[in-house]
């Protein structure tokens, strides 16, 4: 099993600090047999994927990963060509939705406005390849925090993103 773990404050904290506090974390997780993923998020303390990766290199545990949220890692600035071998390897989440750049412009409003995979422009099938060619045994989901998905209903909502994976998730 696996637990994501958020800074979700935007206090600016030494990343040395940031890796003692996971490294400790990350052997009480290891004693019950799971995996922790730091999910990063812009405007806190964990801003973007290279901090992220940072407090793990620096950690230095087996079991300490980042959760890729692609749309925190696009609206952050985060360049999916930066996503080489050695970043991927440290991957150990993923949670696709997709965006159009023109929402870079706009506010960020929390839970709102994120899209279906394949309904804007990320380039989620290339992550998805280079994640499952790292990690075949890693679950891939989904997060589409938007009104339309809501509209949709739970039933109707899930059927859309599940069809949505097909095209990302080939073999």
């Amino acid at each position: 099993g696996a637990i994501n773990v958020v800074h979700a404050t935007g206090v600016p904290t030494p990343i040395t600090a940031l890796a003692d506090a996971f490294a400790v974390a990350c052997e009480r997780a290891a004693a019950q047999d799971l995996r922790l993923a730091i999910e990063f998020l812009p405007d806190t303390g964990i801003p973007d994927f290279a901090t992220a990766a940072a407090i793990v290199r620096e950690a230095g545990a087996s079991n300490g990963s980042v959760l890729v949220d692609t749309w925190h890692f696009a609206r952050g600035g985060g360049d999916f060509a930066d996503l080489d071998d050695d970043a991927v390897a440290l991957i150990g989440g993923v949670q696709l939705s997709d965006r159009t750049p023109d929402q870079d412009r706009e506010p960020y409003v929390p839970r709102k406005g994120r899209k279906i995979p394949g309904a804007g422009a990320l380039p989620l099938a290339r992550l998805t390849t280079d994640v499952r060619r790292a990690h075949p045994e890693l679950p891939i989901g989904v997060e589409v925090l938007s009104d339309e998905i809501d509209e949709l209903g739970l039933d109707e909502g899930a059927r859309r993103l599940a069809a949505s994976l097909d095209p990302l998730l080939r073999d």
